[in-house]
Protein backbone atom coordinates (compact mmCIF):
# COMPACT_ATOMS: atom_id res chain seq x y z
CA UNK A 1 0.00 0.00 0.00
CA UNK A 2 2.97 2.35 0.34
CA UNK A 3 3.16 3.15 -3.39
CA UNK A 4 -0.46 4.41 -3.28
CA UNK A 5 0.08 6.61 -0.21
CA UNK A 6 0.04 10.36 -0.72
CA UNK A 7 0.63 11.44 2.90
CA UNK A 8 4.13 12.74 3.72
CA UNK A 9 6.16 10.28 5.78
CA UNK A 10 9.23 10.51 7.98
CA UNK A 11 11.47 7.46 8.24
CA UNK A 12 13.70 7.24 11.29
CA UNK A 13 15.46 4.65 13.39
CA UNK A 14 17.58 4.68 16.52
CA UNK A 15 21.29 3.97 16.33
CA UNK A 16 21.01 1.37 19.10
CA UNK A 17 17.83 -0.24 17.78
CA UNK A 18 18.35 -3.94 17.11
CA UNK A 19 14.79 -4.57 15.86
CA UNK A 20 14.24 -1.91 13.16
CA UNK A 21 17.51 -1.72 11.28
CA UNK A 22 18.49 1.11 8.90
CA UNK A 23 18.03 -1.08 5.82
CA UNK A 24 14.40 -1.70 6.80
CA UNK A 25 13.77 2.05 6.59
CA UNK A 26 15.55 2.10 3.22
CA UNK A 27 13.26 -0.62 1.86
CA UNK A 28 10.11 1.18 2.98
CA UNK A 29 11.43 4.52 1.69
CA UNK A 30 12.11 3.03 -1.76
CA UNK A 31 8.56 1.69 -1.93
CA UNK A 32 7.27 5.25 -1.40
CA UNK A 33 9.46 6.67 -4.18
Amino acid sequence: TAPRTFIPALFAHGTGDAFILPHHSDIIFKSYA
